[in-house]
């Protein structure tokens, strides 16, 4: 499992704070392999962030039969740090960390 360099490290409150990721399917020697059935893949994550596909909130995502990536946004929803997590048991657990800032201008902070 790997987001492929996309996976934001900061998302700001003030415009830039919900990016598009699209997740690999990888095997132990890290090249992006299809999956022969639907994989299901649990999403979580601290408060300050959250995950939406289709316009709606999601805990989870699914990368179809015979493809390699699905895509999902992760949207910023309040100041500080989130440890996020990318998980199925078939696979190594992605766990990147995200800063969600507060730079809006009018903040004076």
């Amino acid at each position: 499992m790997d987001q492929n360099g996309n996976w934001p490290s900061t998302l700001s409150l003030a415009g830039t704070d919900s990016v598009l990721v699209t997740v690999y399917a990888r095997d132990p020697a890290s090249n992006a392999r299809y999956v022969t059935a639907a994989t299901v893949f649990t999403l979580t994550g601290s408060a300050n962030v959250s995950f939406t596909s289709g316009g709606a909130t999601i805990t989870s995502f699914t990368i179809p039969a015979n493809a390699l990536q699905a895509q999902f946004y992760v949207k910023g929803i309040s100041a500080g740090t989130s440890s996020v997590s990318i998980s199925n048991a078939n696979y190594t657990t992605y766990s990147p960390s995200i800063t969600v800032t507060h730079d809006r201008k009018d903040d004076h902070h």
